[in-house]
């Protein structure tokens, strides 16, 4: 998984490079805008567990615990 910033706009074939040999090793890469991270977790958490065959983080999640840890 990796947070993009806006300097990944101006790198593409780096980060293709990257992703494929990664994905010569059998990991798969996710991308995310440092934005989509900032703006809307519960989105990326959820598109991070679908992809790890995972439940739902916030399935277990109950009102108020948005601050314990």
């Amino acid at each position: 998984m990796e947070f993009d910033g806006e300097v990944h706009c101006y790198q593409v074939d780096q980060d293709q490079s990257r992703t494929q040999e990664f994905e010569d090793y059998s990991f798969s890469v996710i991308r995310f805008w440092n934005h989509e991270v900032e703006q809307n977790l519960d989105a990326v958490l959820d598109t991070i567990a679908e992809n790890c065959d995972l439940p739902s983080p916030k399935a277990g999640r109950r009102v108020g615990d948005e601050g314990s840890q």
